[in-house]
């Protein structure tokens, strides 16, 4: 992980199947600092967090963490369940959708983990324009 990355927010989650929509709603929330990156943000953390509760174990959660700099951001959820169990794939199916959706909307992304998993992956945004700063509030030629 780059050193250069801060912890911008960290929530712990109760898994049910409620808790991909109450992530995309708190990702949604940093929509000013993510910008461009929050829709497909979004949606990787949705993919992960369903993984998680789909096969998820009485009274668990998943812990939730946002680090970013610059224009680089990293999404991390943790839960017991184990790495090996996370990257099994079969060609079709649930999970293999998973790691389309990843390979899709992120920049990178893995499995970490010995004895619990950590999903983490990284998008970057596109640095504003220079008409998007001028349309910005307060600032004049």
């Amino acid at each position: 992980m780059d050193e250069r990355l801060r912890l911008i927010f960290r929530e712990e989650f109760h898994l049910d199947d409620l808790t991909p929509r109450a992530v995309r709603h708190r990702i949604a929330s940093f929509e000013p600092l993510l910008g461009d990156a929050t829709l497909a943000i979004q949606l990787a953390a949705s993919e992960v967090s369903t993984a998680f509760a789909r096969e998820r174990e009485p009274d668990s959660s998943i812990l939730f963490r946002l680090r970013g700099f610059d224009l680089l951001f990293r999404v991390e959820v943790s839960n017991s369940l184990s790495e090996d169990y996370l990257l099994t794939t079969e060609d079709a199916g649930e999970r293999f959708l998973r790691r389309q959706v990843l390979d899709d909307s992120t920049d990178r992304w893995g499995v970490l983990g010995n004895g619990s998993a950590v999903v983490w992956f990284e998008k970057s945004r596109t640095a504003p324009t220079l008409e998007e700063v001028a349309e910005e509030p307060g600032l004049s030629e």
